[in-house]
């Protein structure tokens, strides 16, 4: 929640969060009149609180705001214009219109803690008044970065810019990571910041219009352009470490463990919404003996999750894999998900389902996002529609390139960070003959199901822990590195194999009755009637044509080759070279 202009502006819609912040002034409802206005600014919502209000009433408005510092409330009596209270060490003041009919002693004393509101700008304020050139909107968009975007850098002790526009978007720095801010929001900003604002040239009010507004929201287009890529973690300035996880106690190097301060220079859209320190040294107990629940008598299996949390921290994509959740209903899928999603912060995970990947704009909630997590993996659909979802997984997985459409602004460009999770009931049933998609899968195997016996303060005692998972997780990094890739369990051997012939039912088909020599050869029509045979064996009902068997095969193994037959009494005909029917065949 933070404080700008005259809004309130919360993480979540209003709705969740307005009585909880009457009841933290510890406000008589019956006393309160709001006449407000709700409307979305990026990935955040805006409550106006506006007046005036009606008789009997008491009524906030807090005007020119970056932090709220206030140690009293005053009820005021109803014919008095206005109350103003300085409130010089936070830089703003609070403003209580008349509403009641008679003057009551001071009521309340609270402090807002200064975590609970955080600077949306820089420190100078946005109640000066800007004298502005009208003939030079360059210059004026400076001005309303220099003013309003700027943050003080202690270390430095250099002004830092707090907002830039990075591949087509604009990004605000909250203190500990940048957020989308949507062209709407930009200019509701430029029509508020510039309402009061004068001409250098005249003195008169600058009055600002739509055609004023457009020269200045081009001009800032530019002034705050910066290059990057804004799916990537970088450095404005300079090319320091970009392997840092920005936590709430700063930005931690999940290597050496060392912490260095916030900085607006360091660009970054996720933030693990978890202190790093000595509590982190602890042990998490609550969360080892539910994975001791799920996992009975399986460390290779706690091994390996204790691996992934940790790779998910970082913003590494280099090993291409995808982790594979498969048990039955209530085996502890959701709950291991919850934790994940936690300790990398919600705004940090997206929940894309198995058809985003081949919607249009369904890949566009995943830029930015450290995780996407596929909570409830349902795979029955069209052949094409799946053929497309193990292209997508594919894609990611492995760090490809992709155009990904989103409405209302410029396609992105570039290769989505975010590590995939699929939970699932089954092992999923999509093709990919090569066997690149079965091999990116790296699969825990959850057999217990808790249906009728679930622990209902469990995710509260989980969430309790964080911190401790937070170390424990960077302890699964360093055991990752050591190793060089993702353990591979003996409990998840056996839906390995049968992952490897749902997906490339070629490759066990060959794998059951072919063997591969130099010199080799089959015709290719007798090797196809085989398959077919398979098919039936195997209930299958579509066998394909020869065409597309060739293809599959050449796919799944590359060695094989397709010549004339020159000899014999196969003479003429096309077989497959390399390989041959093994006896018996069945």
């Amino acid at each position: 929640m933070k404080a700008y202009m005259n809004q309130i502006i919360f993480e979540s819609h209003p709705r969740d969060f307005i009585l909880d912040f009457l009841d933290f002034l510890e406000v008589d409802l019956g006393k309160l009149g709001l006449l407000s206005a709700c409307y979305e600014v990026g990935e955040q919502f805006t409550f106006s609180i506006i007046g005036p209000t009606p008789k009997n009433f008491d009524f906030l408005i807090i005007e020119k705001w970056e932090k709220i510092g206030v140690e009293g409330w005053s009820r005021i009596m109803e014919d008095d214009l206005k109350f103003e209270w300085d409130a010089t060490e936070y830089g703003g003041k609070i403003h209580i219109l008349p509403g009641i009919s008679a003057v009551l002693d001071l009521v309340i004393d609270y402090k807002i803690p200064a975590k609970t509101i955080e600077p949306r700008h820089g420190e100078s304020g946005l109640g000066d008044a800007l004298e502005v050139d009208p003939k030079a909107p360059y210059v004026t968009a400076h001005q309303l970065l220099s003013k309003d975007w700027s943050w003080q850098d202690p270390e430095a002790k250099t002004r830092c810019q707090t907002l830039h526009r990075v591949g087509g978007e604009y990004f605000y720095w909250d203190g500990a990571r940048y957020k989308s801010m949507t062209n709407d929001a930009i200019r509701r900003y430029l029509y508020d910041r510039l309402s009061n604002a004068v001409s250098i040239t005249d003195g008169t009010s600058f009055n600002p219009d739509q055609s004023k507004l457009n020269k200045i929201e081009d001009a800032l287009r530019s002034a705050a352009f910066q290059e990057g890529d804004s799916g990537s973690d970088f450095w404005f300035d300079d090319d320091g470490n970009c392997n840092l996880i920005s936590t709430e106690t700063g930005l931690l190097d999940p290597l050496s463990r060392d912490l260095q301060p916030h900085s607006p220079r360091f660009f970054t859209r996720s933030s693990v919404p978890v202190a790093y320190g000595q509590q982190s040294l602890e042990a998490p107990v609550e969360l080892l003996h539910f994975l001791d629940s799920v996992f009975p008598n399986d460390l290779d299996s706690v091994r390996l999750l204790r691996q992934w949390f940790g790779y998910m921290l970082t913003n590494r994509t280099d090993l291409q894999k995808i982790l594979l959740l498969v048990g039955p209903p209530r085996s502890g899928k959701g709950t291991i998900c919850a934790v994940l999603s936690s300790l990398l912060g919600a705004g940090n995970v997206a929940g894309p389902t198995l058809f985003d990947f081949t919607s249009q704009f369904g890949l566009a909630q995943l830029i930015g996002k450290k995780a996407a997590i596929v909570g409830d993996a349902r795979f029955a659909g069209r052949h094409d529609q799946m053929a497309q979802v193990a292209s997508r997984l594919l894609a990611i997985s492995g760090g490809d390139i992709l155009t990904v459409d989103r409405k209302h602004i410029d396609p992105w460009i570039g290769r989505i960070g975010a590590r995939l999770v699929i939970c699932s009931n089954e092992l999923p049933r999509l093709t990919d003959n090569s066997g690149a998609l079965a091999n990116r899968f790296s699969i825990l195997q959850m057999r217990r199901s808790f249906l009728g016996s679930e622990d209902r303060r469990l995710a509260e005692r989980l969430q309790a822990e964080l911190s401790s998972i937070l170390n424990w997780s960077l302890d699964g990094l360093d055991d990752l590195n050591t190793m060089g890739n993702f353990l591979q369990p003996e409990s998840s051997q056996e839906a390995k194999k049968d992952l490897d012939a749902i997906t490339s039912p070629i490759a066990d088909f060959v794998d059951d009755v072919c063997e591969f020599c130099e010199g080799a050869s089959i015709p290719c029509q007798v090797l196809f009637d085989k398959w077919r045979e398979y098919c039936v064996s195997q209930g299958r009902e579509h066998p394909g044509t020869l065409q597309l068997f060739g293809r599959d095969l050449k796919a799944a193994f590359p060695s094989v080759k397709t010549e004339q037959m020159r000899s014999g009494n196969m003479r003429g005909k096309r077989a497959f070279i390399g390989v041959r029917l093994r006896e018996p065949t069945f």
